[in-house]
C-alpha cells in the first residue's frame, strides 16, 4: 500500500456516510421522538453509543419495570370495580367485597 491508499482510507474514516454494515437498516431521525428520543440522544452524545440501540433498551427496560399491569388510574378503577362484581355474585355484601377490594388494592 502506498501514501495515497492511506489517505483514501483517513478521508473515508472522516466520513460520516460510510456504511460499514451493508444489510444493516438505516432507521429515520424521526424514531427518536417523545421520552425515548430524549432519553436516546442524551445516551448517545458523547458516547459511540448507537441511539437507536439506547431506545430499544429503554423501552424493553421500561416495559419490564412497568409491569403486566397497566396502572392508569382508569385501569385501576375498572379492575376494582370488577372484583367488587365478581365478590358480589359469589354471596358477598357489596359493602363486604368493596372492604376485600379496598385492601387488597392498599396492599400492592
Amino acid at each position: 500500500m502506498n501514501t495515497q491508499d492511506y489517505e483514501n482510507m483517513a478521508s473515508k474514516l472522516d466520513d460520516d456516510t460510510l456504511d460499514n454494515h451493508r444489510n444493516a437498516p438505516k432507521p429515520d431521525p424521526a424514531c427518536l421522538y417523545g421520552l425515548v428520543g430524549d432519553v436516546a440522544r442524551a445516551g448517545a452524545e458523547n458516547t459511540e453509543a448507537n441511539p437507536y440501540a439506547i431506545a430499544a433498551n429503554f423501552i424493553a427496560y421500561m416495559s419490564a419495570a412497568l409491569g403486566r399491569v397497566p396502572g392508569t388510574a382508569a385501569n385501576i378503577a375498572k379492575r376494582k370495580r370488577k372484583m367488587e362484581k365478581r365478590l358480589h355474585e359469589r354471596g358477598y355484601s357489596l359493602t363486604h367485597a368493596r372492604s376485600i377490594v379496598a385492601k387488597y388494592f392498599a396492599a400492592k
